[in-house]
């Protein structure tokens, strides 16, 4: 009599599965946002006015840990400058004052913006642009003036009203006033006691009439853009340089 195998069983053990690892979210710190701001006193202190230091000092620290250089970096605000950051400040600085006045300290985010693309601009651009530009808010006295004055000059007038520097620094017409004035001063061309006519100043000859009710010089920059004019602005250009 054969004997029945007995079936034997099989337990199976369970297989640990491994849950995927949770990746930790990276912490994304906020840019700066350019927008309007408003700084207050803490306290509930309202003076008049109260003027923070602007720069550092033995008796005011004001310095900022940059972690990538692990250094102390100097904070000095000047106006004529895009950067607090004195090592990043080239030339000549011109110090500001922070004012709070009633507790209260407000900078618009607009002013901002075109604060700092003017103050950009004005850094790259050449000195005949420059001359062109402050011929406008200085008049006649940039003649006077040396480069480093009228670059001097520049940063203050685009840290001043920024907004009237970069239509300037963007209108084609400033420097071809500025030439037409540079021009009339050097004697190579001549305006008439009434500012109706330009003529060469070495042959008397006309050049043409100005337009009524219209600036002279206005008037000639739009004429040096015509098809006759661009020939009387290169011998003019030359003349000059």
């Amino acid at each position: 009599m054969t004997k029945k195998k007995k079936e034997e069983k099989v337990v199976e053990e369970p297989v640990a599965v491994a849950e995927p690892k949770k990746e930790t979210p990276k912490v994304v710190k906020p840019e700066w946002e350019v927008k309007d701001r408003t700084y207050l006193l803490k306290g509930n202190k309202t003076p008049l006015t109260l003027t923070i230091p602007g720069k550092h000092t033995r008796k005011h620290a004001l310095l900022w840990f940059d972690p990538k250089t692990q250094k102390q970096r100097e904070i000095r605000y000047a106006t004529n400058m895009s950067s607090p950051l004195a090592d990043e400040q080239k030339g000549e600085a011109t110090l500001g004052h922070i004012i709070f006045r009633d507790g209260r300290l407000d900078v618009p985010a607009k002013t901002i913006e075109w604060e700092i693309d003017a103050l950009n601009a004005a850094r790259t651009i050449d000195i005949d642009q420059a001359e062109a530009i402050m011929r406008v808010e200085l008049g006649s006295k940039v003649g006077l003036m040396s480069s480093k004055e009228i670059k001097r000059d520049l940063l203050l007038f685009a840290k001043r009203n920024p907004k009237l520097f970069i239509e300037l620094a963007r209108d084609e017409n400033v420097m071809l006033r500025n030439l037409a004035i540079r021009a009339e001063e050097a004697g190579v061309i001549t305006l008439s006691q009434d500012q109706r006519t330009f003529y060469w100043g070495s042959n008397n000859r006309k050049l043409m009439n100005v337009p009524f009710d219209e600036n002279p010089y206005s008037a000639f920059a739009s004429f040096l853009k015509t098809d006759e004019g661009v020939e009387i602005y290169k011998s003019i250009d030359k003349k000059l340089n």
